[in-house]
């Protein structure tokens, strides 16, 4: 009688039990996807700051070409007045 209790509560519990760990799997592996979303976006986000600062170095350089550029087509009285101005500021 016993067994015949336990052979029948058994695959109940089995099935529930299933349910369970299924369930239990499917939030594991949400966790895990948003996890590594959360990844993916951090990463597009690190590549985007990167090619920005590329961008702000090439026109800070190009900035500091032009003024390189202007400063050697003055004469050295012209150099010397303005660095004279500059200094006074």
């Amino acid at each position: 009688m016993i067994t015949a209790l336990v052979a029948a509560i058994g695959p109940t519990i089995m099935t529930r039990l299933s349910g369970l760990w299924l369930k239990l799997a499917t939030v594991l592996a949400s966790v895990v996807g948003i996890f590594l979303l959360a990844l993916e976006l951090m990463a597009m986000g690190r590549a985007q700051q990167r090619a920005a600062e590329q961008t702000r170095v090439a026109q800070a350089a190009q900035a500091r070409k032009e003024k390189e550029d202007e400063i050697n087509r003055l004469s050295d009285g012209a150099v010397d007045q303005r660095l004279a101005r500059w200094v006074r500021k």
